[in-house]
């Protein structure tokens, strides 16, 4: 029972660190599930620090949901915007540790050594003042395009033909949303000003469009699953919540930063290295 825990809080301690040439060179999928063998202890304790954070955004959309049951379509989507609104403040307060957590993580994905608490708390601090400024436009940003999604909804009631340009914008507003999956890992990785940090995060979620689309849909797939078998089985909601509680939060974040990771190796760190081979190019002349 104590080599159960040990396991479940350290992972395992007999196994050796990947060197840069064999991550390189190994599939990414195995070193995706090697690594989380090692790590998942850690995601359990990371998993209950970000449940705490999300705290706000949680009570907040349960209170909304349960407010648009009864609602008309028209209604649900004027509602939307006042729940867009008020995720701002909550989103704002989430930033900060997120871009935490997700330097962590990172490291987890390259198999980097990290001080839990202590990488936390430094790289919170940190990145405190982009991250929340970052939240702040991507909030206010979703929640006009909250407002552009209410007016085709009043347009299609007079005219239904809109529907299209409605389903044009809904992708895009989609894509803008997602990504935020680019923008933390950038913004921990690289030193970058917050108007590149927004320009490449557009940039690689149109440029990697495979990647932007799989990374949530895997990283949603547990709870989708889990919502099924909820609704054919009793017990189902609470293995939900107990995912959820324990481990589901992180293991999304693992999964999409996993996703990100190998695209900056693609585009942005290909880009660096080419960078610093014509600079020093230019010094040896």
């Amino acid at each position: 029972m104590n080599n159960f825990f040990n396991r479940l809080m350290y992972g395992k301690s007999n196994k050796s660190d990947y060197t840069k040439e064999a991550i390189q060179s190994e599939s990414r999928t195995k070193l995706f599930f090697d690594i989380l063998g090692v790590k998942y202890g850690q995601l359990v304790k990371i998993n209950l620090v970000l449940v705490v954070c999300l705290l706000p955004v949680i009570v907040w959309s349960w209170m909304n949901f349960n407010a648009t049951l009864e609602l008309t379509s028209v209604e649900r989507a004027f509602y939307r915007i006042i729940y867009s609104a008020g995720l701002i403040p909550c989103l704002c307060l989430l930033a900060a540790p997120l871009a935490g957590i997700t330097y962590l993580i990172k490291n987890f994905t390259q198999d980097k050594h990290v001080w839990l608490w202590k990488d936390f708390v430094q790289h919170t601090k940190s990145n405190a003042k982009q991250a929340i400024l970052f939240m702040l436009v991507y909030s206010l940003a979703l929640s006009i395009g909250q407002i552009i999604l209410y007016l085709y909804t009043l347009i299609m009631d007079a005219n239904p033909a809109t529907a299209i340009f409605r389903g044009i914008y809904l992708v895009l507003y989609i894509l803008i949303s997602l990504s935020a999956i680019y923008a933390f890992p950038m913004m921990v990785t690289y030193e970058l000003k917050l108007k590149d940090i927004i320009r490449n995060s557009l940039l690689l979620t149109i440029g990697s469009l495979n990647t932007t689309i799989l990374a949530p849909i895997l990283a949603l797939l547990p709870v989708i699953l889990l919502i099924g078998l909820s609704m054919v089985w009793t017990y189902g909601i609470a293995i939900l919540l107990l995912y959820l509680l324990v481990f589901g939060f992180a293991f999304g974040l693992y999964i999409n930063i996993s996703f990100t990771t190998s695209v900056f190796a693609k585009h942005m760190d290909t880009a660096n290295d080419n960078q610093e081979e014509s600079e020093q190019d230019n010094i040896d002349n």
